[in-house]
């Protein structure tokens, strides 16, 4: 297993068709089949990753007015048409003969192109998602004063709505099944909706605290698995039950028949059978004081992220690992190829105050040098400008943070201003966080030498 070094303020892995993207501030990285990462062509803060409807596309949309596809390792880049420069996204689903493309031009509502029979119909929703098509209907959730599902004909009218009274309603949505999560005052439920059938087709109460959203379900033979807050819970096809009442799940992702499952303060992944009641094969475990918070999956190749143990705050020094599922059944132990950091950390003091100093090594690797000086970075602001609990340097700290690259010369202009870009991005991450110290903002100063 292969773990990376990463920075934990706003790093995830995008999964794209059979790919794996590795989104790391402005870079993006391409994971491959033998689990290394490549650094992409294009390193702007406004590129978006989008699946389209051909599985092996990756399209990135880019302020510079260009349209970049993937197809495999085949790369085109084309002009972009003049009206596509605001669009934030654009999601194409297909149902048979029908294809649905989901379109956002912040602030104003989605808009939904219809395409039928070469006809293509927009359709403007304020706060609503397009959930899915069915032969001759559409359903949609509103989310207005009420929380409602509603099933338009072809023509685009209503033929049935149905209504949640509750103050809060979070869902997820898994082929034709909506897994809903609904409270009013201090009494919370939980539900599976068929849109086809139209109706709810499982009912639970729920205890789940802190509900900000209902976590992708994901499916393995006849079982669904979904959490909301701290609680998780499981589809058979016939009833709903809570699972695993004693521990948390921190994150999950469904394989052809086993589940991989991660728990709040456990280091440890493991692999469970699709009832949920058993172990199987080997635990994934990185290095120790990292444990997991997000898994997910591409075919037979696996990623998680580490983060250190006890933390419950995004940021630091991140592990991102690697695997596929034969390592977990092999009779070889799992080995964990801890990538070796390519910079150094010390405190300077001034007095009985400090600052920090951090020498990057040169690095041939261009995307190794910028994912781990973004990590080296966030780590620095958050073991001591961040103010949390668990900070017991901040009182000191002066605010200030130097950065010495050597090797400078193996840089391009333009990769040194990237560099510099993305480290102010980590900073900007903090609300540009200021010294208890001096009371002035964080700063941030960068070498090349």
């Amino acid at each position: 297993m292969n773990l990376f070094a990463v920075s934990g303020s706003h790093t995830y892995p995008q999964v794209v068709g059979s790919c794996f993207y590795l989104k790391s501030f402005y870079y993006y990285y391409r994971v491959d089949g033998g689990q290394e990462l490549h650094l992409t062509e294009f390193t702007k803060e406004d590129i978006r990753i989008f699946k389209h409807d051909t599985d092996d596309v990756a399209i990135y949309y880019k302020e510079a007015n260009l349209l970049a596809t993937f197809v495999g390792d085949r790369k085109s880049v084309v002009p972009k048409q003049e009206a596509d420069i605001f669009i934030d996204s654009r999601e194409t689903k297909s149902f048979g003969d029908c294809s649905v493309s989901v379109e956002s031009r912040f602030p104003d509502p989605n808009v939904y192109l219809f395409k039928t029979a070469n006809e293509l119909t927009p359709c403007t929703f304020a706060t609503s998602w397009f959930l899915l098509a069915v032969i001759d209907c559409f359903y949609f959730f509103y989310d207005y004063s009420v929380h409602e599902v509603v099933k338009l004909n072809k023509d685009f009218n209503e033929v049935a709505r149905k209504s949640f009274k509750s103050t809060w309603t979070k869902f997820s949505q898994l082929d034709n099944l909506l897994f809903i999560y609904t409270r009013s005052g201090t009494h919370g439920d939980v539900a599976v909706f068929d849109l086809e059938r139209f109706d709810s087709i499982a009912a639970l109460p729920s205890e789940a605290k802190s509900v900000s959203i209902v976590v992708q379900p994901e499916r393995v033979d006849d079982s669904v698995l979904f959490s909301c807050g701290d609680k998780s819970y499981c589809w058979d096809g016939n009833a709903l039950r809570e699972t695993f009442t004693d521990k948390p799940v921190a994150a999950y992702v469904g394989k052809s028949n086993f589940y991989y499952i991660a728990f709040k303060n456990d280091p440890n992944i493991y692999a469970y059978d699709s009832n949920l009641d058993r172990t199987v094969g080997k635990k994934i475990s990185a290095s120790v004081g990292f444990m997991p918070a997000r898994i997910a999956a591409v075919n037979d190749l696996n990623c998680a992220i580490f983060r250190p143990v006890g933390s419950r705050e995004i940021g630091g020094l991140t592990y991102f690992a690697t695997w596929k599922d034969d390592e977990l059944f092999s009779e070889l132990d799992i080995d964990c190829l801890l990538e070796p950091l390519i910079y150094s950390e010390e405190k300077i003091y001034v007095g009985e105050y400090f600052f920090v100093k951090i020498a990057m090594q040169g690095c041939d690797e261009y995307g190794t040098l910028a994912r781990q000086m973004m990590a080296a970075v966030d780590d620095a602001m958050f073991k001591y400008a961040f103010t949390g609990e668990q900070n017991i340097y901040s009182d000191k700290f002066l605010g200030k943070i130097e950065v010495d690259v050597e090797k400078s010369e193996l840089l391009s202009s333009r990769q040194q201003k990237e560099l510099k870009d993305a480290c102010k991005e980590v900073f900007r991450f903090y609300m540009y966080a200021t010294s208890k110290v001096t009371g002035k903002a964080c700063s941030l100063k960068m070498n090349f030498i």
